[in-house]
């Protein structure tokens, strides 16, 4: 409570600075059902709800500060934060009017892929067909969480291509940085025709001996396409590796994984399909720096991984009225070629 008061007083503050321009709050709320069953452990089923608080403060012309709250019930299975609301967001962004760079200081979404742009963040979830994020991304963040970090981001739009820099903290989600390093993540997307909407991505992190991040030397690489094929049908791909270098020679560090990604949309409504895959190569020796937190996972023992894991998604959406959608979708998860987990999820998500 005592956060919320002062992040309340801190708002009134920025906005009084602000009163030649329009100060913009909204945000999102979702509610709705979710339930799956994971063979040998049990069948897990609730109602959940959660929401975002977005506020814009105008600064001037080139400036502006962005908070963002979240928070939910608490005890969600799907990984919404609660029951006390959370800050993840608080940055200044200077975008000079007819310039093709801008800036981002704070904490922001670590720029890691195009499909950061596609991530389900918390509440809001229009950013894509589907309730759940990738498996990649899961690992990150969560089923419906993207990668906050802490630092600086930089946008460079180039006639060829859109470059983005960001130096930080690293993989940790606050000002924490207790292994002394920053990271560095760059993206570039192409805007060359016949291979526009491609770009690759590298994150490079040596965060062992941070608890607050993966704890791991961590570096990775993405090729992704997020394209529009025709008006109504849309492409998103992606193949990743990764490394966590936890210093024992015994294990194997590497990871890697893809998705396919089709969305049609017809006149009232949208179906998507999507396949996606997340590969280990430590069995001999698991490597405890790898992140593990899919569904799936309540069902093994500690210690026990899946070489190979995939999931299965079927989306729907459906516009109910302006600012109120319906979506809904049927997963399954398989490790090592055996069913672990089969669920489905709706929800409505109210926008304001």
């Amino acid at each position: 409570m005592k956060k919320l008061i002062l992040l309340g007083v801190l708002l009134i503050q920025c906005s009084s600075l602000a009163t030649e321009h329009t100060v913009q709050l909204n945000g999102a709320m979702s509610a709705g059902v979710n339930g799956y069953h994971v063979p040998n452990d049990q069948q897990y089923k609730q109602v959940d709800v959660a929401f975002n608080l977005d506020l814009t403060i105008p600064l001037s012309n080139d400036v502006e500060g962005f908070f963002q709250l979240q928070g939910g019930a608490g005890g969600s299975y799907l990984g919404f934060p609660g029951p006390e609301a959370v800050l993840t967001d608080i940055n200044v962004a200077y975008t000079p009017e007819g310039q093709p760079y801008s800036f981002v200081f704070g904490s922001f979404d670590t720029p890691f892929g195009q499909y950061t742009n596609r991530l389900t963040n918390n509440a809001d979830m229009s950013a894509n067909l589907f309730v759940k994020n990738p498996l990649l991304y899961t690992t990150f963040a969560g089923a419906v969480g993207t990668l906050n970090t802490l630092g600086i981001m930089t946008n460079y739009n180039h006639p060829l291509f859109t470059a983005t820099l960001a130096l930080t903290n690293g993989t940790a989600e606050s000002a924490q940085n207790d292994d002394g390093n920053f990271g560095t993540v760059i993206r570039l997307v192409s805007k060359v025709k016949g291979i526009s909407d491609f770009s690759i991505s590298y994150l490079t992190a040596n965060d062992a001996g941070n608890t607050d991040s993966f704890n791991s030397n961590v570096s990775g690489w993405m090729l992704d396409i997020d394209k529009d094929i025709f008006e109504r049908l849309a492409l998103r791909s992606y193949f990743s590796s990764f490394t966590y270098n936890d210093k024992n020679s015994s294990t194997n560090d590497d990871i890697s994984s893809m998705l396919l990604e089709c969305v049609y949309h017809f006149e009232t409504y949208s179906l998507g399909f999507r396949y996606d895959s997340y590969q280990r190569d430590d069995q001999t020796t698991v490597n405890s720096d790898i992140p593990v937190n899919f569904l799936s996972y309540s069902a093994l023992t500690s210690g026990n991984v899946y070489a190979n894991f995939e999931a299965y998604s079927f989306g729907y959406l459906r516009p109910l009225q302006k600012d109120v959608e319906l979506k809904a979708e049927t997963f399954l998860e398989s490790g090592d070629s055996e069913q672990k987990a089969l669920g489905s999820i709706i929800y409505v998500t109210f926008f304001f």
